[in-house]
């Protein structure tokens, strides 16, 4: 009972993974491909959406609500 458990990693490979991350002074998230997902394709997703429920609402609006097309004709 006196068995200690060894550690996942050494302690010197987790001084150095600790001071390669200290020392980067950039900002690590959205590099890459995924910043292309997450800053462009999302965005256009969602007002894409948008603009299909918008249209979608005063499409049906106009198809069950004809009072619109009254004023049209005169």
């Amino acid at each position: 009972m006196t068995d200690i458990e060894q550690p996942f990693r050494p302690r010197e490979k987790l001084l150095e993974k600790q001071k390669y991350f200290q020392n980067i002074h950039k900002h690590t998230y959205l590099k890459g491909r995924f910043d292309m997902i997450t800053s462009v394709a999302i965005p256009a997703a969602l007002a894409a959406s948008a603009l299909f429920l918008i249209v979608s609402v005063f499409l049906c609006y106009s198809l069950f609500f004809p009072i619109y097309q009254d004023f049209v004709l005169m």
